[in-house]
């Protein structure tokens, strides 16, 4: 973000804003991001977040994206300052990868208004990430290690509810990780893991309790 030529391109070519515009602001982030209050630059909260992509999207200039999976070292270094260094990186790629999951089956709500079909993305990914954490052929860890990274990160819930990046409530994601939590450790015969497709209809028809009223608070 110190470099403004860096900048200008992502104002224009992800983003698509006024190049004129973009020239300001670029010049303008560099200029006051290179301070020793703002880290010159290199602070975890301006890298903390991690994404998903299918692939595909035509940007100018640059041709077509390909699938992926970014994470910013700010998001990383954020959770190992505060002890979670060995189950935040699992778990947020296997978040992110449970978006790929929904991308290649097919498995987002194209039917349901922006704001809802980003909930039910977001907690389906939650809850296959909880899966594979707890499952014994998966990271196997103790819920009792999982947990506190939920309760942090999922406090990064929202209750935005005409938001359209709507990730449900904090107690929303809790409780979809929980519940994923509870089909590894009850599955049989021990080890046997889910199809993508078979854990999706027993996500779908246990969505409505894992958003019911009690759970939006």
């Amino acid at each position: 973000m110190l470099d403004p030529e860096v900048n200008y391109r992502v104002f224009t070519a992800l983003y698509g804003f006024d190049p004129v515009a973009s020239r300001i602001s670029a010049d303008l982030v560099a200029r006051e991001l290179n301070s020793l209050a703002l880290g010159y630059g290199d602070l975890p909260l301006f890298t903390f977040n991690a994404y998903a992509a299918p692939g595909g999207e035509v940007i100018p200039g640059y041709g077509v994206s390909p699938k992926r999976i970014a994470f910013g070292d700010g998001v990383l270094e954020g959770f190992a300052r505060v002890g979670l260094g060995d189950v935040a990186p699992q778990a947020i790629l296997a978040h992110e990868f449970g978006h790929h999951v929904q991308y290649a089956d097919g498995l987002m709500r194209a039917d349901l208004p922006a704001p809802e079909a980003s909930r039910w993305a977001e907690l389906m990914a939650d809850a296959y990430s909880a899966y594979f954490l707890t499952h014994a052929r998966g990271a196997a860890m103790q819920w009792k290690r999982v947990e506190p990274f939920g309760q942090m990160f999922y406090q990064l819930g929202d209750c935005g509810f005409d938001g359209d990046g709507r990730h449900g409530t904090p107690n929303q994601r809790m409780r979809s990780a929980l519940w994923a939590h509870g089909l590894a450790d009850a599955a049989r015969p021990q080890g046997h893991i889910l199809p993508a497709l078979g854990f999706y209809d027993l996500f779908k028809a246990h969505y409505p309790q894992l958003i019911a009223p009690d759970a939006t608070s």
